[in-house]
């Protein structure tokens, strides 16, 4: 699996909005799958574990890492690595899919280091349609994030720590080979550096093709 993300970041402060838009850090990584049974009833479980890295491509600001919100950036300008595990439970035309994924973020180059991510998700799929290689599905759910302190130069960095859970709805469409869809996340709750930083809601939309 790879992802290139093009990115669209804005945030409102004492002095105006500003925003910042370009190339992420691209994700390249490895899925295997460890489980994967019908049931006699034409259930279906699968467990899958991954591992990738992540590619500095995205632009690190210095000055933004020193302000309030030092996140507000395009990457990390580290070499972080990906550890995923997935739990897949489908039924007729409802699935439920379980993840956890732990990110270690390492040093870039202005001896800055992000503190490391660890996320959990809970999202129900269901397939509308499915039909001469054309498959229409929604999703609803939830994700929380939960971040470490950051560091510079080794030290831990006070109000960079927090957590946050938003809940998430989307869609996709597939065509043969290629996917197409949309999720927007919406926070439920943030405690983000001390409280100093809240939460907004988040729009993705992705383009996939399967080799």
């Amino acid at each position: 699996y790879a992802s290139l993300p093009y990115q669209f970041h804005n945030r409102e402060t004492a002095v105006g909005n500003e925003k910042i838009s370009g190339i992420g850090d691209a994700t390249v990584m490895g899925i295997y799958n460890l489980l994967s049974k019908e049931t006699e009833n034409k259930n279906r479980h699968s467990f899958s574990l991954g591992a990738g890295v992540k590619i500095p491509l995205g632009k690190f600001n210095e000055a933004n890492a020193a302000e309030t919100n030092p996140s507000f950036q395009l990457g990390t300008g580290s070499w972080d690595f990906l550890l995923v595990m997935n739990y897949r439970y489908a039924i007729q035309k409802s699935t439920v899919m379980l993840g956890v994924d732990y990110t270690l973020k390492g040093e870039n180059e202005k001896k800055y280091e992000f503190g490391d991510q660890f996320n959990y998700s809970a999202v129900y799929n269901y397939l509308f349609t499915n039909k001469e290689k054309f498959i229409f599905s929604g999703k609803i759910g939830f994700q929380g994030e939960i971040y470490q302190e950051n560091r510079q130069f080794g030290e831990a960095l006070p109000r960079t720590s927090g957590n946050a859970l938003y809940g998430k709805i989307g869609f996709e469409m597939a065509y043969q080979r290629w996917s197409f869809g949309s999720e927007l996340m919406l926070p439920v709750s943030s405690k983000l550096a001390n409280n100093d930083i809240e939460a907004k809601s988040r729009l993705g939309i992705f383009l996939n093709f399967g080799l």
